[in-house]
C-alpha cells in the first residue's frame, strides 16, 4: 500500500531527530462534524495498520476520548 509506505519513511525521518512524539487517534465519542465537515462514524481503514507502524518505531500513542 503506497499510504502506508509513505508513512514509514515519515516515521523513518522523524525517528533520526531527538524528538518525543506522540499521536493521537479519534477515540470513539469523536464529534460527528470537524471544522466543518461531516465526519463518518466508521473508522479509517488505515488507522488499525497505522498504529501498529507507530507503536513498532517506539513513538507513543493515545486515543482521544
Amino acid at each position: 500500500m503506497p499510504e502506508l509506505r509513505t508513512f514509514f519513511y515519515q516515521l523513518c525521518v522523524m525517528a533520526s531527530f531527538p524528538l518525543d512524539v506522540v499521536f493521537v487517534f479519534d477515540g470513539p465519542d469523536r464529534p460527528a462534524v470537524k471544522r466543518g465537515a461531516k465526519v463518518s462514524p466508521i473508522p479509517h481503514w488505515l488507522t488499525r495498520q497505522a498504529e501498529d507502524l507507530v507503536v513498532a518505531f517506539g513513538f507513543a500513542t493515545k486515543t482521544a476520548s
